[in-house]
């Protein structure tokens, strides 16, 4: 019965798969180890070499292994860039600036990627090292693609490697002496910002290689490349947290067991897209409820900077003690005069929509300013929302004249 289910092959292929979840994790565990920020963007990261190295090999006809060098280098010096003009100008602030940067730098990779020039075929394969299809794999009748074996090749040499860099090699330790306290590091002579660098570079460097195997691996279209770090980055985090954000090997075998784990529910429940996302969350709430009752954190996470009091002396001025109430009311004024002074109807709609994002992030503003915690599921919050009164609403039709344009719910 069991075999019904699951299969060996089942099981390679999910292995495989997650050991490129493993190698993002890794890579999100070191950098908030030693700087404490949760690279949300390792993904998206990855895929300006990624999409750099399909460039060359595909259009330009570099040389696959020439292509490979150059893609690795230009992604990991991506990270560097990065983390010199973005994370180094931030580093003193609160982690909630950081972790808003880095969504922004998420954004701005693939803004990247898509300004690369476009690929004549989209339809091309993405290039890889190993071809064709090896049967009877270790003499279990298990069937590996030449992208699995790279994968099965350069992952765990990878990881021993990573692992043996930073508990042997002095800037290994010194990454570690940062991580773990970075006052104390500063007394010993440890410049923690050189650190930081040294470990973006290598995060870099990691995604740009797990990014290019699960592109080959999956039989990617070198025209759907973007689509890839936003699903990917998902699986990796959760391997992440399952790993307490410090731990290298638990990170390395969670990433493996999600891959398993979305193998097999992916093949017996082909209808059911979202169930593992579904079970994603399940697997974070758990890790994160045993991870609260463990030991906190040895350094503080601010999330918003003190705001300093008004001055004595300005809190008799008039302008200043009605300033916010002025600018509610010059905002509604404006709202009421712009529909006057502007008429065209998908202008109106483009305003509709300027102000439905406004109330989101004021809801952000008012859930960070008030609680001290940082909702990065805002706009899922208001899908569900949309969702629900569309739903509700079915049955009852209505119409609305808004200049020469009629909205009704006609076919909802």
């Amino acid at each position: 019965m069991v075999a019904t289910w699951i299969t060996r092959q089942l099981v390679f292929d999910g292995v495989v798969t997650g050991l490129l979840y493993a190698l993002l994790a890794m890579g999100i565990v070191l950098i908030y180890r030693a700087t404490r920020v949760i690279n949300f963007a390792v993904g998206a990261i990855g895929m300006v070499g990624t999409g750099l190295l399909a460039l060359l090999v595909v259009e330009w006809g570099v040389p696959f292994w020439i292509a490979v060098v150059v893609a690795l280098v230009v992604g990991t010096l991506y990270g560097v860039v990065l983390e010199l003009v973005v994370i180094r100008r931030l580093f003193d602030s609160p982690r909630v600036i950081l972790l808003v940067a880095v969504v922004g730098i998420s954004q701005l990779s693939l803004l990247i990627l898509t300004a690369l020039p476009d690929f004549t075929s989209k339809g091309t394969l993405f290039p890889r090292a190993l071809g064709g299809t090896y049967e009877d794999v270790f003499g279990s009748g298990i069937r590996a693609s030449g992208p699995q074996v790279s994968i099965l090749v350069v992952v765990p040499l990878i990881a021993l490697g990573l692992a043996g860099f930073l508990t042997r090699t002095t800037i290994g330790k010194t990454v570690k002496a940062s991580a773990a306290n970075r006052d104390l590091a500063r007394l010993v002579g440890i410049n923690p910002k050189l650190v930081s660098t040294f470990v973006w570079a290598i995060g870099a460097g990691l995604a740009t290689v797990s990014m290019s195997l699960l592109s080959a691996q999956t039989n990617a279209r070198v025209g759907t490349l973007a689509t890839l770090g936003p699903s990917t980055i998902v699986r990796a985090l959760a391997a992440a947290v399952v790993a307490r954000m410090s731990s290298f090997p638990r990170a390395f075998a969670a990433g493996i067991a999600i891959g398993v784990a979305e193998n097999v529910v992916q093949f017996n429940y082909l209808d059911q897209s979202g169930l593992v996302d579904f079970l994603l969350i399940v697997v974070v709430l758990v890790a994160v409820y045993f991870h609260s009752r463990g030991r906190g954190e040895t350094q503080p996470f601010a999330f918003a900077p003190r705001v300093n009091p008004v001055p004595e002396r300005l809190r008799s001025v008039w302008w200043v003690r009605q300033i916010d109430r002025v600018g509610f009311w010059l905002l509604g004024l404006g709202a009421l005069i712009l529909p006057l002074v502007i008429t065209q109807p998908s202008r109106h709609l483009t305003f509709a929509l300027v102000l439905a994002f406004a109330i989101a992030g004021l809801s952000v503003t008012v859930l960070t300013g008030w609680s001290g915690q940082l909702s990065l599921g805002q706009m899922a919050f208001a899908g569900f929302g949309a969702f629900l009164t569309a739903a509700l609403t079915r049955g009852i039709n209505w119409d609305i004249g808004f200049g020469d344009t009629t909205i009704s719910n006609a076919g909802i």
